[in-house]
């Protein structure tokens, strides 16, 4: 009876769909008639994730061949129309996306495929509609005013229809906003407008994308976007001020990370969870760089020239205060991981690394030498006690691109430099075989 129930329940977790292996069962006696026609039950009232998701596919690919066809249609008699007609063309898809918009939420309010399509149309035929008035009554001005003006507009679309896939439409035009602005236009500007869109767009990423949609595309998209946008626009606060800027985004991929690892734990996979990977990435790709000795001496920012009442200062600050407030919220939820991560004391003793390394080259690529060492024999731990290769490996990994940058800021001979990669090559196969043994040994 036991066995029974537990088959019964292996099979209600398992997306095992499968007549042929569950009549199988059925013979070999583990599952009883009646149990197999309660599987069958619940699979039928079970809703077809995958069929949901065909469905929004199918919705997005057919609202963007509906508004190319459009554009190609108007596009091929457009020199024989009059002004008039040609603003009526172009208003006529943004009321039809209002009115699909409409009857999604009057008609469909439950159909994800319905407000997904109706969301991106209405998204996109804005933003067409607006290029095309100023073509025709060639209203002058620059890319970054028409970005901002789109986003404007498309931006209460993403509450009204709960659409993820207009979320992401937005991040992406903010993101191309903040970069012509301050990265790629001249005079550059500081793309102050960004962060009101982020102050703006984060409630629907925290409340309708991680609490409605757990672990759903809608949501892994945005931890992967999300702090890439972020990454890729921290730079526009800056300006002459290089030491500050790379404290700012060391403290910030360590922010990241710590929001990754211990505050979006519920995350099915590493891979899904974009701000620890990034987080983690970031922050050792450029501990690796300050590993050498050139890069403390070539910062033109010393301590010295720092600014005490700049935006890159009250930033840093900012940074401090929510990193503070992320460990202590995961010590006061019984979490105390976080207390043997070198990671983590790094980013509360930041300041004080940039200190030591802006005053003094030699200690600051120690420190970060020492910084890397430490994290590379964090997760070899850490995956040791997990059982877990793949963290173990990361470590093991880590101390390798050490050792290998070292090779080129040292005068090692040849043969000390291949002992170093044989001893390195022989500690992977040794973990990896412990780990391997010890799994044999559990299930035995």
């Amino acid at each position: 009876m036991k066995k029974n129930r537990y088959f019964t329940n292996h099979l209600l977790t398992r997306d095992m769909k499968n007549e042929a292996e569950l009549q199988e069962l059925v013979e070999a006696g583990l599952l009883t008639t009646d149990q197999a026609e309660q599987i069958r039950a619940y699979w039928a009232a079970k809703p077809n994730v995958g069929n949901q998701r065909l469905l929004v596919i199918f919705s997005l690919l057919g609202a963007l061949l509906v508004g190319l066809g459009i554009i190609l249609v108007v596009a091929h008699n457009w020199d024989d129309l009059g002004r008039l007609s040609k603003t009526i063309l172009v208003i006529i898809p943004v009321l039809i996306g209002q009115a699909a918009a409409w009857y999604s939420l009057r008609r469909k309010p439950e159909s994800a495929a319905w407000r997904e399509g109706s969301g991106v149309f209405l998204t996109l035929s804005l933003g067409a509609c607006l290029a095309m008035i100023s073509q025709i009554y060639h209203i002058d001005g620059r890319l970054s005013d028409f970005l901002l003006t789109w986003i404007w507009l498309a931006f209460p679309i993403m509450y009204v229809l709960n659409s993820g896939i207009s979320s992401l439409l937005i991040w992406m035009g903010i993101t191309w906003y903040a970069c012509e602005t301050a990265y790629w236009s001249y005079p550059t500007e500081v793309a102050w407008q960004y962060w009101i869109f982020v102050l703006l767009t984060l409630p629907f990423y925290y409340f309708k994308i991680r609490q409605e949609r757990a672990n759903s595309n809608y949501q892994t998209f945005h931890d992967w976007f999300v702090p890439l946008s972020l990454v890729i626009c921290l730079g526009t606060i800056g300006n002459e001020l290089v030491g500050y800027l790379w404290l700012i985004y060391h403290l910030a991929l360590i922010l990241f990370y710590v929001m990754g690892k211990y505050l979006l734990e519920q995350r099915s996979s590493i891979l899904s969870n974009g701000w620890l990977v990034i987080g983690l990435v970031g922050s050792i790709i450029m501990l690796l760089i300050q590993s050498f000795r050139e890069l403390w001496t070539e910062v033109p920012t010393s301590w010295a020239n720092m600014e005490w009442q700049g935006p890159e200062f009250f930033v840093f600050l900012i940074l401090n205060v929510l990193l503070l407030a992320l460990l202590t919220l995961h010590d006061q939820r019984g979490g105390r991981e976080w207390r043997t991560n070198p990671l983590c004391y790094l980013g509360l003793l930041i300041f004080f690394y940039y200190w030591v390394g802006w005053y003094d080259d030699m200690m600051g690529a120690v420190l970060a030498n020492l910084l890397l060492l430490g994290i590379g024999l964090y997760h070899i731990f850490l995956g040791t006690q997990r059982d877990h290769l793949g963290i173990l490996n990361f470590g093991l990994l880590i101390i390798t691109f050490q050792i290998a940058f070292r090779f080129f800021d040292t005068e090692m001979s040849f043969a000390l430099r291949g002992m170093l990669f044989l001893l390195l090559g022989a500690g992977f196969f040794a973990a990896n075989s412990y780990i391997i043994r010890r799994r044999k040994s559990q299930q035995s």
